[in-house]
Parts: C-alpha cells; sequence; structure tokens
C-alpha cells in the first residue's frame, strides 16, 4: 500500500525539495514567480501526506522522510532567523540581489536626474523667463551673493554636526517621498526626481552666468555624486513600488506588490545609507571655506567619491547586471 502512496506523491515531495534546497542555498529571493506560488500548496500537502502516512503505520523510512521534509519547509517558511545571521545575508545576499534585479529602474533614474539637470541649465541660460516662473528668481541670487561673500562657508566648527544631520534630513525627506510616491504608478516619484535635478541645473546657470560654473560644481559634486546616486536609488525603489502596482502579471496585485515591496524597501535602504555619508561630506567637508580647500582640491575629493561609487557598483554586482543587460540587448 506504502508503494502505492510513495510513487502518487513522490513528484511533490521531490519539487519542494528541490524549492527548499535552493531558498536554503541562496535564500527566497532566487525563487521563480512560479516557484513562490507553488511552495505554500506544496508544503501544505507535504503536512497532510505526512499526516495520512502516520495514521496508516507507513514504512518508518518514509514518514521520517516526510517529517524532515516538513520540518524544513517549515523552517524556512515560518521561523524567523537570527538577527544576525539575518543581517548578514540582507547586506551580504539580499540587497545586492535587489539593486541587480532592478537595475533597469536605477539607471533609468540616474538617466531622468541627467536630463533634469540639463533641462534646468538649458532652460535657464535660454529661456529666463520660463525658469523664474518654476523657480523663484531670488533663491538663485541669494545663493550667488551668499558664495561671492564667502558667506556660503562661514559656520563655526562646532556648528557643522548640526549642520550635516540637518542636511541629512533634508535629502531623507526627498527620497522618502520618492519612494513613497511611487505608490501613484510611479508618475509623483518621476516628478521629485525631476524636480530636484532641475533646481541642479538652474543654480549651475546662474552660477556659470556670472562665471563661477568651476566654483559651483566644486562645492556640489564632493557630495553630489553620492548623494544623486542615492536619490536615484530611492526613485528607483519609487518605481519598483509603482510597476509591481501596475504590472502584476500572473500573481495576485497585493501579491505582487509584497514581494517587490521588499525588493524597493532593500533599494531604499541602500539610498538612505549613502544619503547619511553624502550628509557627513557636504556638513563637514563640501561647506568649508574655499580659502581651506580650493577647487581643485574640491574636484578631487569628488573623483575619490566616483571611485567609492564605482567600487559600491562592483561589489554588489549593480554595473554587472548593466553590463549583461546591455550584451543581451546586442544579442
Amino acid at each position: 500500500m506504502s508503494e502505492s502512496f510513495i510513487r502518487r506523491h513522490r513528484a511533490d515531495w521531490e519539487r519542494l525539495d528541490r524549492i527548499l534546497r535552493k531558498i536554503e542555498k541562496g535564500g527566497p529571493g532566487i525563487l521563480t514567480k512560479e516557484e513562490i506560488r507553488a511552495v505554500g500548496p506544496l508544503y501544505r500537502k507535504i503536512c497532510t501526506d505526512l499526516s495520512f502516512a502516520q495514521a496508516q503505520n507507513y514504512d518508518i523510512e518514509v514518514v521520517n522522510y516526510l517529517n524532515d521534509l516538513a520540518g524544513r519547509g517549515y523552517n524556512q517558511i515560518y521561523q524567523p532567523e537570527r538577527s544576525g545571521a539575518g543581517l548578514l545575508r540582507l547586506i551580504r545576499s539580499d540587497l545586492p540581489e535587489a539593486l541587480r534585479k532592478n537595475s533597469r529602474f536605477i539607471w533609468w533614474s540616474m538617466l531622468l536626474i541627467v536630463i533634469g539637470i540639463i533641462l534646468g541649465y538649458v532652460i535657464t541660460s535660454w529661456a529666463q523667463a520660463i525658469s523664474e516662473t518654476y523657480f523663484p528668481k531670488l533663491l538663485g541670487e541669494k545663493l550667488l551673493e551668499r558664495f561671492m561673500k564667502d558667506e556660503w562657508f562661514n559656520d563655526p566648527l562646532a556648528q557643522r554636526p548640526v549642520i550635516a544631520l540637518l542636511i541629512m534630513n533634508n535629502n531623507i525627506r526627498v527620497a522618502i517621498n520618492a519612494f513613497v510616491l511611487g505608490i501613484f504608478g510611479g508618475i509623483f516619484t518621476l516628478w521629485v526626481l525631476l524636480h530636484n535635478s532641475l533646481l541642479l541645473g538652474y543654480l549651475a546657470a546662474v552660477f556659470a552666468r556670472q562665471g563661477y560654473a568651476l566654483s559651483y560644481w566644486a562645492a556640489i559634486l564632493p557630495h553630489g555624486f553620492i548623494e544623486l546616486t542615492a536619490i536615484a536609488l530611492a526613485g528607483a525603489a519609487g518605481f519598483v513600488i509603482g510597476t509591481a502596482l501596475l504590472f502584476p502579471g500572473e500573481l495576485k496585485r497585493s501579491d505582487n506588490l509584497r514581494r517587490k515591496g521588499r525588493e524597493a524597501a532593500l533599494i531604499f535602504l541602500a539610498a538612505v545609507l549613502l544619503l547619511v555619508v553624502a550628509g557627513l561630506i557636504e556638513g563637514l567637508f563640501s561647506t568649508i571655506t574655499t580659502k581651506v580647500i580650493p577647487d581643485g582640491g574640491r574636484l578631487a575629493f569628488a573623483g575619490l567619491t566616483l571611485i567609492f561609487l564605482w567600487w559600491l557598483g562592483r561589489k554588489t554586482g549593480l554595473l554587472k547586471a548593466e553590463l549583461v543587460l546591455s550584451d543581451q540587448g546586442n544579442g
């Protein structure tokens, strides 16, 4: 009797075993959509088969096999990880995987920021009247005046940690808006990215008009490369949420949102961590007077932050993921 029972159900047992082995090796994030949908029903079926085998007094080997399979399934589905192991896997595996899987959203966000900066510069340079309807004229003039009087960089050293915290708070608020507003299909995330990048382009044009283009970018880029990367990540997280709602695929909209929402949250976490770094640089370095750190020193430091971002991109596999996508497109 047990032989017939085994023949009828062996395929389901072996499938669950393969899925559990994948989870145990690389985490649940590597599962396909079909495997994600299958793991719950398969686990419940294993529990039912185990109860039936025990009630029928089937061979102890069958009962032990099913009991082991059910136990492994329970550990993966219900048991929380130890906090240390979970945090380590989050940083070393889950976060890089979320970045790679959603690399197209990250690159799109970066492209939008670049386009916004260029548009802001061009509109302010060649259509000043249009620019002033969007950005108050005094905004750029006040900042330029402060820069020319060296008031941009004269905060006391003791106040710089407070300034850094204020900068972090403002930047994280922008990132939160880009992330959370993704729930509206990504439209408002798009607006947040463009609005902030248009502002950068607008100010660049105002400074360039007075011959301070180099000084402007020397003041912005030491923290700007990291800060803009972080905002792009937050925007990408918002787009992940938006597309999960708009295009659920074969999953229920709520199920797809839960699945993609975790990836979006990990990407947003990376954005926040980068914004903390950018805020420290801006508060403790970028705003130090040019009499102490000349433009050349600022730009050299900005180059180091680019190397740092390149290293992070390679370490997380984000740059590799983009290369793979490019190769596939060429093929």
